[in-house]
């Protein structure tokens, strides 16, 4: 692992680009597709139009609950579990801290979306 740890290309790439490209194709290949085939499966619409527009919701929903929720707050949460053990009453302070910290992954997201 020397070659890894000495290369900072490397390290951009692994940490940074690899996994933007990868949730990029798992949310714009996967999980459409398979939203499309439960949406038809379901049979709640009537029109195409009216399943796309449930898919949508669907997916945005999805999208805010993983991408924002699960990806940003749990990142933030899990660099400061040793300091919540110790000091619970402290969450929301250390939360705030540490907050900026997980976003850029978010940031970096939304940038390549855009």
């Amino acid at each position: 692992m020397a070659w890894f740890c000495a290369s900072r290309w490397l390290q951009f790439l692994f940490t940074i680009i690899l996994p933007m490209v990868l949730l990029m194709l798992w949310q714009n290949a996967v999980i459409p597709s398979n939203l499309y085939k439960l949406e038809l499966r379901r049979g709640a619409a009537v029109s195409l139009s009216g399943m796309e527009h449930n898919i949508l919701l669907i997916y945005v929903g999805w999208e805010l609950v993983n991408l924002f929720l699960g990806g940003v707050l749990s990142a933030s949460l899990t660099s400061q579990i040793k300091i919540l053990t110790d000091s619970p009453d402290q969450w929301a302070t250390l939360l705030g801290a540490a907050f900026p910290n997980s976003s850029n992954f978010f940031l970096n997201y939304v940038i390549a979306r855009a």
